[in-house]
């Protein structure tokens, strides 16, 4: 059973002053390069179809293909494209505002984080520095600032874990309820999110094998969630299921040049923390083979996440 620590309660000012400072570091980091970005190609796509100006039908022809030409057919769902025209009609119709409205998200990735490193550690050298790595992420500053859907994903999937280690430690009905309505949420904005629940499974299925029972609540939601889900997004998903073509070629090359030379600044780079990595799994093994710590968690959702969009998008 998980049981956050206490560490926030102590001393609550000088943890919220810690928060506060970091969360600015992070929006400054941001903000500092919203004037030098000019929208590329997929970003028109967000900009074309979340016109304020037209009609929510409208909207959705240019969601699905009318666009004046036979180029880029986004296949993400049109919820984030939706959310991006109210922010657009409240606050003006300007490509820099779709920019806000990432940089948003953005910023609030790295308080989230914070507060999921609390459930696993009671070092305050440990919170902190996680916060200024996760701000500083070349790759998280650069989405911060791109016009799609990516940053509100990521943070709406910190929400998601955040409310799964909620409901381990209690099973009130209103978390529950709220952990369920996010999912839902989360899968329908973007159904890559589904990669997290495949890894929060695989914990669920090892909690039982050693517990030596046969089923769990947390089961009766994620059937729960996965129903509700295929019954709001059907005309979605029947599109993307029947399509046999992506406007962009996939080359096996493009994982290791995009994810570490992105996330990571270079190859190299990325290859370092991929031997640290694979180091601190191969030392650990037994213990992640034979138990089902709390920490498992975020490994397994690291595991899946990466190798399962591999292995979708290779075949």
């Amino acid at each position: 059973m998980i049981k956050k620590n206490k560490i926030l309660q102590k001393n609550s000012f000088e943890w919220i002053l810690i928060f506060t400072l970091i969360t600015i570091f992070s929006f400054i980091l941001r903000y500092y390069l919203l004037d030098i970005r000019n929208s590329w190609h997929d970003e028109y796509h967000s900009i074309y179809v979340s016109d304020p100006n037209i009609s929510y039908q409208e909207t959705l022809d240019r969601f699905w293909g009318d666009k004046g030409d036979h180029t880029l057919v986004e296949f993400y769902p049109s919820l984030y494209l939706f959310l991006l025209k109210f922010f657009f009609k409240a606050f003006g119709y300007f490509d820099d505002n779709g920019r806000i409205f990432s940089l948003i998200f953005g910023t609030f990735v790295i308080p989230l984080s914070m507060y999921i490193s609390t459930y696993f550690t009671k070092s305050r050298k440990a919170i902190i520095t996680i916060g200024i790595i996760v701000a500083s992420n070349l790759f998280l500053i650069w989405q911060s600032l791109e016009i799609r859907a990516h940053m509100l994903v990521v943070f709406l999937n910190l929400v998601n874990i955040i409310l799964f280690l909620e409901i381990l430690k209690s099973k009130k009905k209103i978390k529950v309820f709220i952990y369920y309505l996010i999912s839902v949420f989360n899968l329908s904005l973007w159904p890559i999110s589904g990669l997290i629940f495949v890894g929060k499974g695989f914990f669920i299925v090892k909690e039982l094998i050693q517990s030596k029972r046969i089923f769990d609540f947390k089961f009766l939601i994620f059937i729960l969630i996965l129903i509700t889900y295929i019954i709001l997004n059907l005309e979605y998903l029947k599109f993307n299921l029947s399509r046999d073509f992506h406007y962009t070629h996939l080359s096996e090359t493009f994982f290791y040049n995009y994810h570490f030379s992105t996330f990571y600044g270079s190859i190299f780079v990325g290859g370092i923390f991929l031997l640290i990595f694979g180091s601190f799994f191969l030392l650990n093994i037994k213990e992640i083979l034979f138990n089902n710590t709390k920490e498992n968690i975020l490994l397994y959702i690291i595991m899946s996440t990466y190798l399962l969009t591999i292995i979708y998008s290779y075949f």
